[in-house]
């Protein structure tokens, strides 16, 4: 069933992240469910402005920090459900979709979607936090946080719906689950784990490690899109193909049909020959003398026959790459082109 998130009037399917969570636990976008804590009591989430900028700053300042132990706050829902003070937003719809994103939110949309972890030219890498713009205008853009905790705007050179579709789906995914259950405080979270650091201070291998694994998606997505181009290309070509050279090779390919028939006639009625002229030599109607020529001239007619039927195919595909400039493999695949092509043509 398709799940759609409304956009000033606008449906946007994001049902590939749609789904059903077991009772009192999350289901992760790898698999992983997380059991989660009940809230006990009503808890007052508002906050003043000035501790907004703080909580702000805080999550930029350790997004590295948090993306480097990206395994341990995706087995905590305390940790995963942890409030982010960041509040994306597009022109037209507000912050439909955006609100209240969580640090496991954030996790999962780096590692989801390719174009939110960014390695510039200079080897600078960057993680994209915030996003704004216009669905219907495409005046786009972001804001991105390097390793040195600084914060630059960025107007992606991609597709935008490519960051922010993902961000909403993911994000409202767990919104049931924001409501319902405990989670860390930021604060908390950074405590958690620094104390189980203890003297280890050295994540870089974990974050290069993560941004590999975005660069391969990106590669991956890259060769996706350029097969999905390809078939496009390919069934293009070859339609154009049948409308051009259709006629000619449908005739090839019968006086092939033909061609196969006769042969197959031929022999039968060769191997009928043999069959009488065996039965003359048993009843005494010829002589051995007589019948061994014959023999021989019978078996000479049907390793020709067979010759030529062993061929046909291969003439046949011969003939229409001459004509066409295409290779077919077989005839199988002549028979299924020629079904293909001619039901379209005809449609």
């Amino acid at each position: 069933m398709a799940y759609y998130i409304d956009i000033k009037g606008e449906k946007i399917n994001v049902s590939e992240y749609k789904t059903e969570h077991p009772e009192g636990k999350i289901l992760l976008l790898n698999g992983s469910e997380l059991t989660c804590y009940e809230k006990q009591d009503v808890v007052n989430d508002r906050i003043d402005e000035e501790e907004k900028k703080s909580l702000y700053k805080l999550f930029t300042d350790n997004a590295f920090y948090l993306l480097a132990h990206r395994d341990r706050i995706l087995s905590d829902s305390r940790m995963f459900l942890c409030q982010i003070a960041v509040k994306s937003g597009l022109m037209y719809s507000g912050s439909s979709g955006f609100q209240n994103p969580t640090l496991g939110v954030y996790l999962e949309w780096w590692r989801e979607c390719p174009n939110a972890m960014i390695t510039d030219k200079d080897g600078t890498r960057s993680l994209i936090f915030y996003l704004a713009g216009s669905p219907l205008s495409g005046a786009n853009w972001s804001k991105r946080v390097d390793e040195s905790g600084d914060i630059h705007n960025v107007r992606p050179s991609y597709t935008f719906i490519s960051q922010w579709r993902s961000f909403i789906g993911i994000n409202t995914r767990y919104t049931d689950a924001k409501r319902r259950y405990q989670a860390y405080s930021l604060e908390e979270v950074l405590k958690i784990l620094h104390a189980e650091d203890g003297d280890n201070t050295n994540h870089a291998q974990a974050i290069t490690i993560q941004f590999l694994e975005g660069m391969v998606k990106r590669i991956d997505n890259k060769a996706k899109a350029l097969a999905s181009s390809s078939e496009v290309v390919n069934e293009k070509y070859k339609a154009l193909l049948f409308k051009v050279y259709g006629e000619r090779l449908c005739s090839i390919y019968n006086q092939y049909k033909e061609n196969v028939l006769r042969l197959n006639s031929d022999i039968d009625s060769v191997k009928e020959l043999r069959r009488t002229l065996k039965a003359n030599l048993r009843t005494g109607a010829i002589t051995l003398k007589d019948y061994e020529p014959q023999r021989k001239d019978i078996t000479c007619q049907l390793n020709e026959l067979n010759h030529q039927l062993s061929n046909a195919e291969q003439d046949c595909l011969k003939k229409i790459c001459q004509v066409t400039g295409e290779k077919f493999y077989s005839i199988v695949d002549i028979e299924n082109f020629i079904t293909k092509y001619n039901k379209n043509s005809n449609e």
